[in-house]
């Protein structure tokens, strides 16, 4: 997580980037909380010897990248709608096929 915070200080030295600096932070605190869920997920629910274990972070993630980078919530309301999945969808490991077709448990071993 250092190269977003030595990123960021750069940024800051340049005002005429502060735009700039105001949208990368955004994007860097959400890729950051992606990250600590997917790692908070992994030490309640993740079996070693599975196979087929999927983080619901992830899969929800992926797919509102996917869709247009759904990074903010209205976005992701309407991505939801669109694909007919909910986030308790996602949490019970239900497949959406796009990101499963992504997904290195769907490539041959």
């Amino acid at each position: 997580m250092s190269i977003y915070q030595d990123t960021a200080i750069e940024l800051e030295k340049h005002p005429e980037l502060h735009s700039t600096l105001d949208t990368y932070t955004s994007i860097a605190d959400y890729y950051c909380d992606v990250l600590l869920a997917f790692l908070e997920e992994t030490k309640e629910t993740w079996r070693r010897n599975s196979k087929t274990w999927r983080s619901a972070y992830m899969d929800y993630h992926l797919t509102m990248t996917i869709h247009n980078n759904a990074f903010i919530e209205p976005m992701q309301k309407q991505v939801l709608a669109k694909i007919q999945l909910t986030w308790d969808d996602f949490k019970k490991k239900k497949i959406y096929k796009p990101i499963q077709k992504r997904t290195c448990v769907s490539m041959p071993h």
